[in-house]
């Protein structure tokens, strides 16, 4: 008898303690997503490492992967992927000015402090003196830390393939 008294009470402050619990903003969270691709996309347009650095879980559970018909290039852990993007922006054989790339069709699934994202990034402009017309398919799991959304997986796959910077 005892039990049952108590289930009511345990059903109404378990209610209660979800109702008070702040509502996420699934538009708004889709949004600040959304910007990290492109303040991210800035930073490696700009070859600013540290602020490339600035939108990544640096953890050795984090994972880039590049894959292409050329092959794959993965990257295990933020040691790794950072000393890829300090080999990306020491490179100065291609013009990033005469490069343009845009972010389309995304796909983002939000639960909690974690989201994924299906999109495609569409490259075009002047690469190394070719003409270049490309598209990624991008998978992405972005983790919230400390109130901002940060990649903890990046792969994408690019076709047709992008000629290999010297």
């Amino acid at each position: 008898m005892y039990f049952k008294n108590l289930l009511p009470l345990f059903a109404l402050v378990l209610l209660a303690g979800t109702s008070c619990q702040k509502k996420m903003d699934i538009e708004k969270e889709k949004e600040a997503i959304q910007a990290v691709f492109e303040a991210e996309k800035a930073a490696y347009f700009k070859q600013d490492d540290k602020a490339m650095g600035e939108f990544w879980i640096k953890l050795p559970s984090s994972v880039k992967i590049a894959m292409s018909a050329n092959g794959q290039k993965r990257y295990d852990g933020w040691d790794n992927i950072n000393a890829a993007y300090q080999e990306e922006i020491q490179d100065t054989s291609w013009n990033r000015e005469l490069v343009r790339a845009t972010f389309t069709n995304y796909q983002i699934n939000v639960r909690n402090t974690a989201a994924w994202v299906l999109c495609e990034a569409n490259w075009e402009g002047i690469f190394m003196g070719d003409t270049i017309s490309v598209t990624q398919t991008r998978i992405n799991v972005l983790e919230k830390d400390d109130g901002k959304w940060k990649f903890s997986l990046m792969a994408y796959y690019t076709i047709p393939p992008v000629p290999e910077s010297k």
